[in-house]
């Protein structure tokens, strides 16, 4: 693909070059050729500059603050995360700092996610953006010991914080707009991530217990958090790695194929109706009216 010679503006506090405190500000790349399959160099017919510049990392610089997270940008959603109620954890203080600022720069993507529109699903983008939600949730329980309000609930609160950090920006009005929008879509998958986990971790300390000796969990149990309690593979590979596990993942794929086999050769004796996520099914469940609804006939079915 396209490629070139690159050339970074690096900026140190103490003058040294790319010294510990050096932060690259910019970065320019001279496209000037097609990288073929064997390796070799074709001249662009059209050779350019492409230039970007890190936001955060320039404020950093501009602002002379030691982190990204020191800035006018995460100021206000540190302040309000550190604000809310906690119980002590087995988490170190730089443990807790670091899923802090982990819990800042996700509910700031989660919210520009949502506010474009974007719902959580279990698929590309929306993906994506659930376990965006997860994480944040997860590390503000598990690492932080964010109590939150019904359930344990948290992300909801931060909504606000996000918003005021953007304010002026040419996003503010977006985040403004579909801010009614936003705090649905956060609530509901967080409260819906919150359940998963109320009937899941169980079963996932029962495997971190049974497979202490190897400290790898197996792609069949890891295929089973998934397939009936609604872990993604990711969450577990998160979670198994704080206790210092690995997962299994060609044997998690080996079992996701199998299952799929099964499916597609069901499908043909059930007219192609499949079984979906049980906790999409779930969700649906919950949205149907809890009463008034009115039977209308097969419409002729």
């Amino acid at each position: 693909g396209p490629c070139g010679p690159c050339s970074e503006i690096y900026y140190d506090a103490e003058g040294k070059v790319q010294g510990p405190k050096s932060v690259e500000a910019w970065n320019l790349v001279f496209t000037q050729f097609d990288r073929q399959p064997d390796g070799s160099l074709k001249p662009l017919p059209r050779k350019n500059i492409d230039t970007g510049m890190g936001l955060e990392r320039l404020t950093r610089v501009i602002q002379g603050v030691e982190t990204d997270y020191e800035t006018d940008l995460f100021a206000p959603i540190l302040e309000a995360i550190r604000g809310l109620p906690r119980t002590t954890t087995k988490a170190s203080a730089a443990a807790q700092r670091k899923a802090t600022y982990a819990i800042a720069d996700h509910m700031r993507a989660v919210m520009f996610l949502a506010a474009e529109g974007l719902l959580p699903s279990n698929e590309s983008r929306g993906y994506v953006l659930r376990m965006l939600v997860r994480r944040t949730h997860r590390f503000g329980r598990s690492v932080v010991g964010l109590l939150g309000g019904k359930n344990g609930a948290f992300l909801a609160d931060l909504v606000e914080p996000v918003e005021r950090a953007m304010t002026g920006s040419s996003y503010s009005r977006l985040l403004a707009e579909q801010r009614d929008v936003v705090r649905r879509v956060v609530s509901q998958e967080e409260a819906q991530f919150i359940e998963t986990l109320q009937s899941g971790m169980g079963r996932l300390d029962d495997v971190i217990r049974r497979y202490q000796a190897t400290k790898t969990i197996p792609g069949e149990e890891a295929f089973k958090l998934y397939d009936t309690y609604g872990f993604p593979l990711e969450l577990t590979i998160d979670m198994a790695q704080e206790h210092g596990f690995t997962v299994d993942r060609a044997g998690f794929e080996a079992a996701l194929n199998t299952q799929q086999e099964r499916s597609r050769a069901a499908s043909q004796f059930t007219g192609g109706v499949f079984v979906t996520d049980s906790l999409q099914v779930r969700q649906a469940l919950k949205e149907l009216p809890a009463k008034g609804a009115q039977f209308v006939g097969d419409a002729g079915l």
